[in-house]
């Protein structure tokens, strides 16, 4: 345990603070669990939901289905492109023929300079717009592959926002159709300081907690994190101090409260 601070999990909120061997009052601290990491997964193209496979607390794996976009509209888009760029490079095929066959004549000098320029320009012509449709059918690939919606990464689903039926809409701000967070076999109990007492905090800290919710079950945990600067909108400077928590049996859930003391 460090020497520069020390959290000793308490359960009773009656005691509002303790005295230290320097003589320095010990200040409970009560913050909630939350997932190491939440992601939230969105659409990346629109249409309506033909399927949602997972419900709220499902385990996943990263690239695991979780919902499908009807694809029929990516798919024919898809067709349509590739016959475009098939007939792009029919054209090109053509065009580079004449353009070699034309060569040969002005190179017998049977033939004028504008010709042959006409012939070059019509190749390059035709062979830009084989590259345009080639990339119109990579971008239909990958919108028809967005219409699968997969995991971001191991873990659980923890909030479910559409069901089989919704027309999502895909803008400049995708909709969260999910929120995925990390397993939960680790979770952070999340503090918020006031100023005065980071100093005695540090990451790499080991500390022991305890949870209210369940009987004043204790756990050890780990600082990993102690923010540099303070949240948003408080009315006090506050800065959160992460605290991992090993939860090898899933007794811990994300919400729940856990407090220190810290002196």
């Amino acid at each position: 345990m460090s020497g520069k601070g020390i959290l000793i999990a308490v359960y009773l909120l009656a005691v509002p603070a303790l005295i230290n061997a320097q003589g320095e009052k010990a200040a409970t601290v009560e913050g909630r669990f939350q997932p190491r990491k939440v992601v939230n997964v969105g659409a990346q193209v629109s249409g309506p939901v033909a399927k949602v496979l997972v419900e709220e607390g499902a385990s996943v794996s990263e690239g695991d289905l979780l919902a499908r976009i009807d694809p029929n509209q990516y798919r024919a888009r898809l067709e349509e492109a590739q016959a475009r760029a098939e007939k792009a490079r029919s054209q090109a095929e053509d065009s580079a023929r004449q353009l070699e066959r034309q060569q040969k004549i002005y190179d017998r000098g049977l033939s004028a300079t504008r010709d042959l320029e006409v012939a070059e320009r019509n190749a390059a012509s035709d062979g830009a717009e084989v590259e345009a449709a080639e990339a119109a059918v990579q971008s239909a690939k990958v919108d028809l592959r967005y219409t699968r919606v997969r995991a971001p990464l191991d873990g659980v689903v923890i909030k479910r926002n559409v069901e089989p039926g919704e027309t999502v809409i895909a803008n400049l701000e995708p909709p969260r159709l999910f929120r995925v967070a990390s397993s939960l076999d680790q979770l952070d109990l999340v503090l918020r300081l006031p100023e005065d007492r980071l100093d005695q905090v540090t990451e790499g800290d080991q500390l022991t907690v305890e949870v209210p919710g369940l009987d004043g079950h204790r756990a050890e945990g780990e600082v990993v994190r102690v923010a540099r600067v303070p949240e948003d909108g408080a009315d006090e400077p506050l800065y959160p101090v992460r605290v991992r928590v090993a939860n090898p049996k899933g007794e811990l859930r994300p919400g729940m409260a856990g407090r220190v003391i810290l002196d």
